[in-house]
């Protein structure tokens, strides 16, 4: 029997179809829960990588916008849902130098999840330099940084007297992940997605599916996050062929769908399980059984909430777009 081989693509559609199983994922780690889908974080860490590849000059004003974009959204978030419910219903004392730590991620006590925006505004920070030296030496400069994050989380555990801010503004978590900035960028750099030819015949299609299970199988006894380096871009690899020419077309659509909607849902989601939300917010989700029923139930409740998010914010920004700079 001839085997046909066929060139994966890793194209915008397809990161965003990534993005929709990281946020599944995500889900199914906050609601089930599932440790083994805490690779969620790991499969956005790496497509910030590989999405920064494609960066092109003027840099910083591009890492500008791109910060931008993602704080702006999640302040409409936060004042508009998070903060009211937390002061009006949830307990929480109002202080502005905790409120503007929370603004940023550097303090997570309003909302669980939103430490990922320092992470990203380090990424942001940082990718120009781990970037280039990538882009001069891609093997041992890809090396250089994975070993750079657990080395710097290593230190930081040696300090006398850690500061509480290490694990308060997560911080470690900032390196820890590191490894996978540099991981997702060399795969851009080097296109070994694009370059990897499977056997497209739709028998083959449960070959993924295996290592798919065998990974998160793997993951579960062996979950050591710095393992992710090899356990997110094999999963990524796997879902890309498993969706190849997809004939059910409603899948990947789904999934694209969702991962548009991924950094809405991640926070949106937040307001069900937080100390300060989850009071006024879980009653919509605890008449559900827990399990991936209710997976699905806080997909169908957070999905249609952002997209208003993201009209308003269009919104929003036409209206200070208009706003006269000069007179």
């Amino acid at each position: 029997m001839k085997v046909t081989l066929q060139n994966l693509t890793f194209t915008r559609d397809d990161s965003m179809i990534i993005r929709g199983v990281a946020i599944l994922t995500m889900v199914c780690h906050h609601a089930l829960p599932s440790p083994v889908c805490k690779i969620c974080v790991g499969l956005f860490t790496f497509l910030v990588g590989y999405g920064y590849w494609f960066n092109r000059p003027p840099e910083w004003r591009n890492n500008l916008h791109r910060a931008w974009r993602l704080l702006s959204s999640y302040w409409l978030i936060m004042f508009l849902l998070i903060l009211p419910t937390a002061v009006i219903w949830g307990g929480y004392r109002f202080s502005l130098p905790n409120f503007v730590l929370n603004s940023f991620g550097l303090h997570e006590n309003l909302n669980w999840y939103s430490w990922y925006i320092a992470f990203y505004l380090y990424a942001m920070v940082s990718m120009p330099v781990y970037s280039r030296i990538i882009r001069k030496w891609p093997v041992p400069g890809t090396l250089a940084v994975i070993l750079f994050g657990p080395l710097v989380v290593l230190v930081m555990h040696f300090i006398p007297g850690t500061p509480e801010m290490w694990t308060g503004m997560n911080i470690y978590a900032w390196f820890t992940y590191t490894p996978l900035l540099a991981v997702g960028f060399l795969f851009a750099e080097k296109r070994w997605i694009e370059k990897l030819r499977v056997p497209g015949d739709r028998l083959w299609r449960v070959v993924p599916l295996i290592i798919l299970v065998l990974l998160f199988l793997t993951r579960t006894n062996w979950g050591f996050i710095l393992f992710d380096i090899v356990y997110v871009p094999v999963m990524v690899v796997a879902v890309l062929w498993m969706l190849m020419d997809c004939q059910i077309k409603i899948i990947p659509k789904t999934l694209k769908a969702l991962g548009v909607q991924s950094m809405n849902i991640w926070f949106l989601h937040s307001l069900f399980f937080c100390n300060y939300t989850a009071s006024v917010w879980s009653p919509l989700i605890d008449w559900v059984p827990q399990g991936y029923l209710q997976v699905l139930w806080i997909i169908i409740l957070c999905y249609p909430l952002g997209m208003i998010l993201d009209a308003l914010h269009k919104l929003l920004g036409n209206l200070v777009d208009r706003i006269p700079l000069h007179h």
